[in-house]
């Protein structure tokens, strides 16, 4: 009995006062760029984005709750933000009305070109994981839209 006493106490001792070690912080995520209205930022850290943005559906949904911001991270290779950089810029010459979905590890990214009001826009859309809402439903988290000269704000580039 005294063995076993003595396993626990040593047991929990350790799991108590063990070491860790800090092997990578959040914190070292670059600014690409951001939109100078809608709360929408990108940010890179090593083969890893993350999107930061203002969801445009939480104050439709839900009148007595304030806006809340929302980040969507996925894994990129060198070439991922140019690519969905290249597709934006297409489609705005084009001006072609569809959704396009990305599909990533960590979920889906739906790349969102419509018209309002005679107005060609882009507006970002993500899975909605948060568990607010069912799943399976078919609402998704959706940035505001936007125009291509905020887009390209987002994506560091020179207008």
């Amino acid at each position: 009995m005294k063995k076993v006493i003595l396993a626990l106490l040593l047991s929990t001792s350790n799991l108590l006062f063990s070491q860790f070690t800090v092997t990578d912080s959040s914190d070292n995520w670059n600014l690409v760029g951001k939109t100078p209205w809608g709360g929408l930022e990108l940010y890179i850290n090593k083969n890893r984005a993350k999107l930061s943005y203002l969801d445009a559906n939480t104050p439709i949904d839900n009148l007595f709750s304030p806006p809340a911001y929302y980040s969507f991270e996925f894994s990129i290779d060198n070439e991922t933000i140019e690519k969905i950089y290249h597709i934006i810029e297409e489609h705005f010459k084009s001006q072609k009305k569809e959704t396009l979905t990305l599909t990533f590890p960590e979920g889906n990214m739906y790349l969102l070109f419509d018209t309002a009001i005679g107005s060609y826009f882009f507006a970002f859309q993500f899975d909605n994981l948060s568990g607010d809402y069912d799943k399976n439903s078919e609402m998704k988290r959706q940035t505001p839209a936007f125009k291509m000269r905020q887009i390209n704000k987002l994506f560091g580039k020179k207008n």
